[in-house]
């Protein structure tokens, strides 16, 4: 099964991830993100540090509507399938850490944060349906057990100031 790291739409697309974590690492400076190795995916995008010592892990989304379309079109809730949730409550059991949710909006570069996944490996909050989804860089739909995550109660952070680059 080829996963979609491995695709060359993958390979072309703009790393985004960095902006949130900037925006992230702006808005909190006691903490920074360490990235996973991309040539080694794992279940998790990178860990939130403190110091030397790892906090959580984080599972990271970029996403090109707005923050608009996202709170009016789509309620305000974070589509994530259930397989990735499963995988993130085993990593944040193994660990022993929580998994955080970053989604961020490439359009507007605001950054919602939400606790996805406790210390014990317990999934937070999420309604359960099954959707039919898109893979962007597979282009394969399938249809799939999806947890709706609501971010009613998420933190916003969002870049003030000059625009982000990714030499900061």
């Amino acid at each position: 099964m080829q996963l979609a790291i491995e695709t060359d739409l993958w390979q072309q697309a703009t790393d985004h991830e960095p902006f949130a974590y900037a925006i992230f690492e702006r808005q909190r400076p006691d903490y920074k993100i360490v990235r996973t190795d991309p040539s080694k995916p794992l279940a998790f995008d990178g860990w939130i540090m403190q110091g030397k010592r790892k906090v959580a892990l984080v599972e990271t989304k970029c996403r090109e509507h707005t923050y608009q379309d996202f709170t009016t079109k789509l309620k305000t809730q974070w589509l994530l399938s259930e397989t990735k949730l499963a995988a993130l409550a085993k990593c944040s059991r193994s660990w022993e850490l929580p998994t955080y949710g970053f989604l961020y909006f490439i359009n507007c570069k605001k950054l919602m944060t939400i606790q996805l996944v406790n210390r014990q490996g317990i999934i937070i909050n999420r309604e359960l349906k099954t959707f039919s989804t898109k893979e962007k860089y597979l282009q394969t739909t399938d249809t799939r057990l999806c947890g709706l995550v609501a971010m009613h109660n998420a933190t916003l952070l969002q870049w003030h100031g000059t625009p982000i680059s990714k030499q900061e």
